[in-house]
């Protein structure tokens, strides 16, 4: 049996815009700060929290209830999930590798109400074998939590496993579980930046990956 782990933001949907509104809007409207397209960019891969927690301690900013400020930032990228778009080639290679008898799975920093929400919204959750979101007890991208969680799930060894990913967190975390890895560069990271990482393929479009591509790689 075959498996691949697909990332969300970035590698299957461009999100990147409804989560920088979200932090935009919600640190304007709740600390009168400005949210940079930056301040997303840099650690874009982490979670909610760990992204605030950055932007806020470098700004000094103390006495910041996370859980608050993450639970109003996921309701303000929902209610936006209306413009949600698959990126180009997500759906063919989706269709192509469940035709070819691969089990697929989703490995995300989403909390499992967005992904879910996301999956719907984008009309793909029927293609995932495995669903594993950022939960408590699991360390976010780079660390290889949530990458080995799914192998779990597939019942699968981590070395059977083809992961693609679009962040430098993503892969670091994919190569940290033992697995291959195909970047993707629609995220926010370069081709340069991503090459670093040493993954074993880069494309610059989910179109250019088959069947035979990820096959190439196992």
């Amino acid at each position: 049996m075959d498996y691949v782990i697909f990332d969300l933001d970035g590698t299957l949907v461009d999100l990147f815009e409804l989560h920088l509104r979200g932090f935009q809007e919600l640190v304007s409207e709740e600390y009168g700060l400005e949210f940079a397209r930056e301040d997303l960019e840099s650690h874009y891969g982490r979670t909610a929290e760990e992204i605030a927690r950055t932007f806020f301690e470098e700004k000094g900013v103390e006495d910041v209830d996370y859980d608050d400020f993450v639970v109003k930032r996921r309701r303000k990228v929902v209610e936006n999930l209306s413009t949600c778009e698959l990126l180009p080639g997500a759906v063919e290679i989706l269709d192509s590798l469940k035709n070819a008898g691969f089990k697929l799975a989703l490995a995300t920093a989403n909390t499992p109400d967005t992904g879910k929400a996301i999956l719907d919204a984008c009309r793909v959750r029927e293609y995932f074998n495995a669903e594993v979101y950022r939960s408590e007890g699991l360390k976010s991208k780079p660390e290889p939590d949530i990458f080995l969680k799914a192998a779990e799930e597939l019942d699968a060894k981590p070395s059977d496993c083809v992961v693609l990913e679009d962040s430098v967190f993503g892969v670091q975390a994919a190569k940290s579980a033992g697995m291959k890895v195909i970047a993707v560069t629609t995220g926010t990271h370069t081709k340069e930046e991503l090459e670093r990482q040493k993954p074993d393929l880069i494309v610059e479009s989910l179109e250019e990956v088959k069947v035979e591509t990820v096959k190439g790689v196992q």
